[in-house]
């Protein structure tokens, strides 16, 4: 399980890659240096933002990335300003459910998973492991209260119900998602998931089933 500190870090490291993203700092840059916010000021803030955010059940990741976007990446948001005070939470928070395009998020994300598959040399499949995006769509449809959505986007976006999941964990729909899941397949798939069947082996099962129908 990753830490607050850990956590803390990739949100940094988010923020100083949107706010280098921005109009205001690309157009600094053109004339001195600008420098990234570093760890020492930067880690405590991005702590408590990972906090707020664990408690309202929203994706730290993708809340930075709204909080840019609501700015048109012309200016980075103040760092004061990341956690929402409490006269302006309502409206705050629905502008970040109604989100929906979010292509430079939804690049970073892809982008690190690609080089986690160089690094390990592990290809990614989707019926045996945790796909981080898939992760971050189901902890914005719990936090939203939309776990039918979840649920509807199984065989496209989230890919049900993974034993290893979190967010799956705390899932009012959990059981009745794994087991579509479960029916959908000839091989045990939570077996998979959880590490008691390879990859290979669920392969043959299912080559198999296929041969014998």
């Amino acid at each position: 399980m990753e830490s607050a500190t850990s956590r803390a870090e990739v949100l940094l490291h988010d923020f100083n890659r949107y706010r280098a993203h921005t109009f205001h700092i690309q157009r600094l840059r053109a004339v001195q240096c600008v420098r990234e916010l570093g760890p020492k000021k930067g880690l405590p803030i991005f702590e408590k933002l990972d906090a707020w955010c664990r408690t309202y059940n929203i994706d730290a990741r993708r809340w930075l990335y709204h909080l840019f976007k609501v700015k048109k990446w012309i200016h980075a948001p103040v760092l004061t300003t990341l956690i929402p005070s409490k006269r302006s939470l309502k409206k705050r928070l629905a502008a970040y459910q109604e989100m929906t395009d979010t292509p430079f998020f939804a690049a970073t994300i892809r982008q690190e998973i690609d080089a986690r598959r160089r690094e390990t040399g592990n290809v990614v499949d989707r019926n045996r492991d945790l796909i981080p995006m898939a992760e971050i769509l189901k902890r914005r449809y719990l936090g939203e209260s939309r776990p039918d959505k979840c649920l509807n986007e199984m065989w496209e976006q989230t890919f049900g119900y993974h034993p290893k999941s979190q967010v799956c964990g705390h899932c009012p729909l959990a059981a009745r998602c794994a087991g579509e899941l479960q029916a959908s397949v000839t091989f045990d798939i939570m077996a998979l998931r959880r590490g008691d069947l390879t990859l290979q082996e669920a392969q043959v099962i299912a080559s198999r089933a296929s041969h014998a129908n």
